[in-house]
């Protein structure tokens, strides 16, 4: 090409078709309005730039079924990265012509970009588009936890959206509580019963609804309750009487305040420490269902020494009444008695507290008379106290 002057130099394009760099020889020769001639040569490096394509299997293709096969054949062959973008925020970078395929798990138009990227850094692309079509939604979804879910009331659960093909939901929990999310929240069951949950799963094709029916199972909580006589008792023999007054429940947990338990229904407990000790209850249902009642100080245990002695008693009557001669005490740790007829000869003992002499003697009903007594007694608060005196045997 030839011009005249500096300006409207004209512009000249390389193409370099093959995958390596090469050199193009370029001169420039002057010439002087007297003839004079100079030149100038020099050498311009071409990088090599690829020319993308690819094939796809499929350009419309169901979300059911979106797995869609890309062909690359880009051209010339040799050291070129290629990158694919999908369209869907999906992007791939390999250093090859490999094939690969996508997945879309998305209804919509994609476009899909090929990059040809060599190792001087010269860029190409090339895009097609794709379609994934929508098909009618299929609703599922599972609670988690198991595929029925049984609890107490309040009962708490959770439920996990496994529809396919579907943008809008609608939830009902067949207690009142509906949603319109992929995933709702917790849902909670306030009134024991059995309950359905219905999914409605939409897209702009249609609906799919499924019925999990009887799948949530909520159980009555049993009613905690007791009551207990005498609230102060005197060690170490004293006995607290538990009356059950619990609704619902069929097993029981007491726990008494001092490391000891019991799961008898209405359990008798002697305390063998002194202090103030609250009593609990743990009612079970049959569904395990759980209430506890703790009332607090319920049990006030001392240490006092007390004896009373009657003078008389009546052992043979009808009425069954008075019919034994035994002190009433309280904090007894140990006990002795004697009973002495009017000559001095022994003619009952005991050694035990709960024991007392019935007016017999060898099997044999003693005389109406006054006899003599010796009680020897040591309490649980370390005192101790001896006794004599008499007691009146009646007919």
């Amino acid at each position: 090409n030839s011009f005249n002057g500096f300006f409207n130099v004209p512009t000249q394009t390389y193409v370099n078709n093959t995958n390596e760099p090469i050199q193009i020889r370029t001169s420039i020769i002057t010439t002087t309005s007297f003839g004079c001639i100079d030149s100038t040569i020099r050498f311009i490096t071409v990088n090599p730039t690829g020319k993308p394509s690819f094939e796809v299997s499929s350009d419309t293709v169901s979300i059911d079924s979106a797995f869609i096969d890309f062909t690359n054949t880009s051209t010339p062959d040799g050291n070129f990265n290629y990158r694919w973008s999908f369209g869907d925020g999906s992007d791939t970078l390999v250093n090859s012509k490999i094939g690969l395929t996508h997945l879309y798990d998305s209804i919509g138009v994609f476009t899909v970009k090929l990059f040809s990227i060599s190792t001087t850094g010269c860029i190409d692309s090339i895009i097609k588009i794709v379609v994934v079509k929508p098909i009618l939604p299929i609703a599922a979804f599972n609670p988690i936890g198991g595929d029925t879910l049984r609890g107490c009331k309040p009962f708490r659960i959770q439920v996990q959206n496994n529809s396919r093909f579907a943008s809008n939901f609608e939830w009902s929990f067949g207690n009142g509580v509906t949603y319109d999310v992929r995933n709702p929240p917790a849902v909670t069951y306030f009134d024991a019963g059995t309950y359905s949950i219905t999914l409605i799963a939409k897209n702009s094709l249609g609906n799919d609804t499924l019925i999990r029916r009887d799948v949530v199972v909520v159980d009555e909580e049993p009613a905690a309750s007791f009551s207990f006589s005498p609230p102060v008792i005197t060690l170490p023999n004293d006995v607290v009487r538990f009356q059950n007054l619990s609704i619902g429940a069929t097993q029981y947990l007491w726990i008494f305040g001092d490391g000891s338990t019991s799961t008898e229904v209405n359990p008798e407990y002697i305390y063998k420490d002194t202090g103030s000790f609250s009593v609990t209850l743990i009612a079970i249902s049959e569904a395990g269902c759980r209430d506890t009642l703790q009332i607090r100080n319920a049990v006030k245990a001392e240490n006092n020494g007390r004896i009373q002695v009657p003078n008389a008693f009546t052992p043979f009557s009808s009425t069954n009444v008075n019919d034994v001669f035994l002190p009433v005490m309280d904090g007894a740790a140990s006990f002795r008695m004697q009973i002495f007829n009017r000559w001095g000869e022994i003619i009952f003992e005991s050694n035990d507290a709960k024991t007392g002499w019935d007016g017999r003697h060898r099997g044999k009903n003693c005389t109406p008379d006054l006899y003599t007594y010796v009680i020897g007694v040591s309490f649980s608060d370390g005192s101790s106290k001896t006794l004599k005196g008499g007691v009146y045997l009646i007919k």
